[in-house]
């Protein structure tokens, strides 16, 4: 906390507005070990660290991410293997992952916005255009599934607070 303090303070004085991500790909350890973004211990204690951010910065900070691209880490871990750990095509886990991300952004904003904190506070999406390859149906149906996957899953949640039924339906198209 100290360290943070004197680095928030310091961008301050020399007129540099801070941008605090409370989580970029980077779960602490043990929290990893404990299945990460895949455990709800892991949600909990990421509404308990960001409200010591919160709570020890919030009178400085005014702009708040809380995770950053929870898609590129859900896809890294458990659908391409290139982020630990290293699971490769398991759309249960990444649909999982993603939700329990949006999820945990939720608690966080809503506990931001209980504290009466003046500022600022979001998440980074990434969004990736889904096109069919060719104008078959069955090319159409697998654009639409995977945009649903990818992007719409995750807008839905963060912005509603809930999914459609038609995006439930595809959920478990794919997932099935």
């Amino acid at each position: 906390i100290d360290y943070y303090n004197d680095l928030i303070n310091a961008c301050l004085e020399r007129g540099i507005e801070p941008y605090v991500t409370l989580h970029h790909f980077d779960t602490p350890l043990p929290l990893f070990h404990e299945g990460d973004w895949l455990s709800e211990h892991m949600i909990d204690s990421y509404v308990k660290y960001a409200e010591i951010c919160f709570e020890n910065f919030g009178d400085r900070v005014k702009h708040w991410i809380t995770i950053n691209e929870p898609w590129s880490l859900a896809a890294g871990q458990y659908l391409v293997g290139h982020f630990p750990p290293n699971i490769t095509y398991d759309l249960g886990k990444a649909a999982q992952a993603m939700h329990n991300m949006v999820y945990a952004h939720a608690r966080v904003v809503n506990l931001y916005k209980s504290m009466k904190l003046d500022g600022q506070i979001g998440i980074i999406h990434i969004l990736e255009p889904k096109f069919p390859i060719s104008v078959q149906p069955e090319d159409k149906l697998a654009a639409i599934r995977e945009h649903t996957f990818c992007n719409t899953f995750m807008l839905e949640g963060t912005l509603n607070g809930e999914y459609k039924d038609s995006t439930i339906k595809i959920m478990r198209e794919v997932l099935a």
